[in-house]
């Protein structure tokens, strides 16, 4: 799922891709964020930014 974020750098369509709900898709990346303890997305209500330790953690899947 949040390889089809960076991909896509919007969260309706990565759910779509996923095929989840947008809100199911960002409660489950909140949560892996919580976990690991940093950002992988800086969230706009425009816009999805991949954060600078984002790119480090999907370089590495």
């Amino acid at each position: 799922m949040r390889l089809a974020v960076a991909k896509r750098l919007h969260f309706k369509k990565a759910a779509d891709d996923c095929f989840v709900s947008p809100s199911t898709l960002s409660n489950a990346i909140a949560e892996l964020e919580n976990q690991i303890g940093f950002q992988i997305f800086e969230r706009t209500n425009k816009k999805v930014i991949v954060t600078k330790l984002g790119l480090e953690l999907l370089k590495k899947v």
